[in-house]
């Protein structure tokens, strides 16, 4: 009868896989994962809408990343999962999954899939933004001006174009992941599905307006240039190739313990109230 009883409780008790299963699929096998990438895709194209004419790829990519409107896509990054505590608060589900799993299982797929939507959101949407473009323009003109940077000289000079945006995709993946993050944990101090969504723009928009002022000419603290290869940051190649990977971790880690804290106390406060 005991071994029943355990064998009963290993089946009704969720380990993390679980977690992960359940919440892979709520991240990316949702429309709200398409809404993302499609967003994405036109916060770029939106980017370029006063350029007379896009001469390349390079310069269409390139151009996009620099004007304000790209904070926009970083809306659409935190679309898909960004947002799933709340989901989970409001229709209380947390205390259901917590009890038959623990905090800690509950909280790790949290932030792994709302870090890999939002990344993959970005890098999904960037890489369609440039299949379009390439569709109607060559890849650079003969004269055209390129950035120095490692990306440029290891991949671009000899021909592989695609993997070179392909990694830059991904460096930009994971700034929106960061930022998805920071709007998750804010989202349990303040509630609200549109501020939760809308604050990787705002959060970026204000670094850019107010970039001098915060860094001055320290490029490693600025996230707009952490995450953009273009920029080497430490003017060294690898060290600014794992730099942006090091601030991930970190933020992943301290932003996680926050998050870790808050839900402790909500779940210890809705338990009292039962």
């Amino acid at each position: 009868m005991q071994k029943q009883e355990n064998a009963w409780g290993k089946r009704m008790s969720l380990q993390k896989q679980d977690y992960l299963r359940g919440d892979f699929k709520r991240a990316l096998f949702t429309n709200r994962f398409l809404i993302g990438v499609a967003g994405v895709v036109f916060a770029l194209f939106y980017s370029l809408h006063r350029m007379a004419d896009i001469a390349s790829v390079y310069t269409a990519y390139m151009d996009a990343l620099y004007f304000i409107p790209f904070s926009v896509a970083l809306i659409f990054c935190a679309v898909p999962f960004a947002g799933s505590f709340l989901e989970d608060i409001k229709h209380k589900y947390i205390q259901l999954l917590i009890m038959r799993g623990s905090l800690k299982k509950y909280l790790m797929s949290k932030i792994i899939m709302i870090y890999i939507s939002s990344a993959f959101s970005m890098f999904f949407g960037i890489m369609l933004f440039i299949v379009l473009v390439r569709l109607q323009v060559p890849w650079a003109l003969e004269d055209e001006y390129l950035y120095s940077d490692i990306l440029t000289k290891v991949f671009w000079e000899n021909g592989h174009h695609l993997i070179f945006f392909a990694i830059h995709a991904l460096f930009i993946g994971l700034m929106a992941g960061n930022l998805a993050i920071l709007a998750a944990y804010v989202s349990l101090f303040w509630q609200e599905e549109l501020l939760t969504i809308a604050l990787p723009f705002l959060v970026y928009y204000l670094i850019v307006y107010y970039e001098y002022g915060l860094f001055g000419n320290v490029a490693w603290l600025n996230i707009k240039q952490i995450f953009n290869t273009s920029y080497d940051v430490w003017k060294h190649p690898l060290y600014t190739l794992l730099w942006p990977v090091c601030v991930s971790l970190v933020t992943i880690v301290s932003v996680g313990t926050g998050i870790y804290k808050k839900l402790g106390r909500l779940y210890d406060e809705e338990k009292n109230h039962l």
